[in-house]
């Protein structure tokens, strides 16, 4: 969030504590560690989908987009985050305590066939947010543009999967205003970012 901020990209500020650190550390006996971070209030206001213009939802999908370039000159020296293939192997070791789950199982290795074929070059992947929706972003009206919060879920995934969490109360709709928002979404998406229509194809697959 601290490159994201030197890059003039609009999210919250971490606060130092008093000893210095972003994130405080307590272990517990017994239970393991809790995290503790706090960050500056997010500027702007919640827009609920419903009430975004056109203008508005193609903000929303130029700020993705921008996230997206940003990530891909970013590098972590420090915290290796969990990435696509790291989530599919927790489910698959969940679902082999079962041997009900056979079913479910076959098709997580169907899943991770069809994602492997995918490109995984910069361009196409990198560290999403992973939950863009509209309940973490606050529109500040007076720059046109949207402050990001809430990066816990970030994760080395496809850009394509980033996309499709965003925009997932529309896709799920049918009607005409539904459909219209999705296509401002990836009309300011395209603004900053190259969006090949073969990945557009793909969004099923990231919604399986």
């Amino acid at each position: 969030m601290n490159y994201l901020r030197s890059e003039d990209y609009s999210t919250v500020a971490p606060i130092l504590s008093v000893n210095g650190h972003y994130i405080e550390t307590i272990k517990v006996t017994g239970e393991g560690s809790y995290f503790g971070v706090v960050f500056e209030q997010a500027s702007g206001i919640h827009l609920p989908l419903e009430q975004m213009t056109n203008q508005q939802v193609e903000e929303w999908g130029r700020s993705l987009a921008t996230l997206h370039i940003l990530s891909q000159s970013y590098s972590s020296k420090e915290v290796s985050r969990r990435s696509w293939d790291d989530a599919l192997t927790f489910v698959s070791a969940v679902l082999e305590r079962d041997p009900g789950e056979q079913a479910a199982l076959q098709e997580l290795e169907y899943l991770r066939r069809q994602l492997s074929e995918l490109p995984t070059d910069a361009e196409h992947m990198g560290l999403i947010h992973y939950d863009f929706e509209t309940d973490n972003i606050f529109y500040e009206a007076e720059k046109s543009r949207y402050c990001v919060i809430d990066f816990d879920d970030a994760m080395v995934h496809w850009y394509a999967m980033d996309i499709v969490s965003a925009i997932s109360d529309l896709l799920d709709e049918e009607d005409d205003d539904s459909q219209r928002k999705i296509e401002h979404f990836l009309t300011g998406y395209r603004c900053i970012k190259p969006l090949e229509e073969s990945f557009i194809q793909s969004f099923p697959l990231f919604r399986s």
